[in-house]
Order: structure tokens, then C-alpha cells, then sequence
């Protein structure tokens, strides 16, 4: 089952490319789970998947939890690794909602930190939540990751995740989740805008 996602979801990339070469940084992410880890064989599945699809590594995200590394450090250490020499970017997902997270910030190399939903929520009503977000995206801004936000669902969250410094978001307020037809012709429509921005330039 892993290595039929894999495959599909780096064909899939790969036909998006084609289609709209506009969109030259499209990228794709997939979790992994910890279960993944344990057979010895996503690295040579990862890479398997990128060369059928005829794509480079920095083109794949994994995505991981906290979890992974809680279970077997030293072996997922080292598949990590293994992962990262393929070029493939890691993102450690739902930060924050573990115990150890600054340990795991300093032991391993990550490309992006993705902050829980949790923490959003309520970021425009209450100042707490607001300065946790803050000092978390400095955190990683000051270890070299890109910052992504989950579960954005209002402008207003927007604008001030904005202001905080925060690199991407996802959430309802971008799309609620869609097929493959159904985000072809969302591509199709980022495409279309950038099109007329670029010939009102």
C-alpha cells in the first residue's frame, strides 16, 4: 500500500507539472507513519517512486510526527538521513503537541515545521495564543525551517499569521480537501491568475 501512494501521489505530481508548467514549484507531501518506518524499505521506496515519475527529490515532502521519533530515535535517525541524502525535503507535522519537541528540533535536521491546528484557533481573540505561535515560528525561523500553519480558516488569521512571519498556510480559508479532478482545476485557476498578474506587471 505504501509504495501504490507513492507512486501515485509522484505520477500525480508529475502529470500537474506537465499540465501547468506556470506552477514551476509545485511540490508534493506525503505522511509516512511510524509503521512505515520499520520494514527497512520506504527509503528504497521513496526513491523507486521519484524515478518512475522522473522526478528530482526536492520535489517530495515527507511528513512526520513526533511519534516516529519517539519509538526508535537511532533508527529513525538514520532513515531520516537516508531520506534527506535522496534530496527529499522532511517536515515534522503537528509540533507542539508532543512532550519533547525542542529536543527533537536540536537532534535532527528539518526543512519545515508544520504548527497543530490547536494553536490557531484561537490566535485573533486571545494574546497567549497569539505570542505561543510567535515564539514557535521564531523558533524555527532562528534553526533555518520554513514555517507552515494548519487549520487557517479566517482572513483575519491570516493577516496575522502574516504578520508573525509565517511562511504557508493551510486550511479551509485555501481549500477545503479535494480530489484529484477537483485540484487539477484549482491548479488551473492559480495558473490563470498568474497569468493576468504577470501581463498587468
Amino acid at each position: 500500500l505504501t509504495r501504490e501512494v507513492l507512486r501515485q501521489a509522484t505520477c500525480q505530481l508529475a502529470e500537474w507539472r506537465k499540465a501547468y508548467p506556470a506552477l514551476n514549484n509545485l511540490t508534493m507531501a506525503v505522511n509516512l507513519s511510524p509503521v512505515q518506518f520499520e520494514g527497512g524499505d520506504i527509503v528504497a521506496d521513496l526513491r523507486d517512486a521519484i524515478a518512475e515519475a522522473s522526478l528530482q527529490g526536492d520535489d517530495l515532502k515527507v511528513e512526520i510526527t513526533e511519534s516516529l521519533l519517539m519509538q526508535n530515535s537511532e533508527r529513525s535517525s538514520r532513515t531520516l538521513d537516508e531520506i534527506r541524502d535522496l534530496g527529499i525535503q522532511i517536515c515534522i507535522d503537528d509540533f507542539g503537541t508532543g512532550y519533547s519537541s525542542l529536543s527533537y528540533l536540536r537532534t535532527y535536521s528539518f526543512d519545515t515545521l508544520k504548527i497543530d491546528r490547536s494553536f490557531i484557533s484561537r490566535i485573533t481573540s486571545e494574546a497567549r495564543d497569539a505570542e505561543l505561535v510567535r515564539t514557535i515560528v521564531q523558533l524555527g525561523q532562528n534553526v533555518g525551517m520554513k514555517i507552515v500553519v494548519e487549520g487557517v480558516e479566517t482572513e483575519d488569521q491570516m493577516s496575522l499569521l502574516r504578520e508573525l512571519g509565517c511562511h504557508f498556510l493551510q486550511g479551509f480559508l485555501v481549500s477545503r480537501p479535494l480530489s484529484p479532478t477537483e485540484a487539477s482545476d484549482w491548479l488551473a485557476i492559480w495558473q490563470d491568475a498568474g497569468s493576468v498578474a504577470a501581463n498587468d506587471a
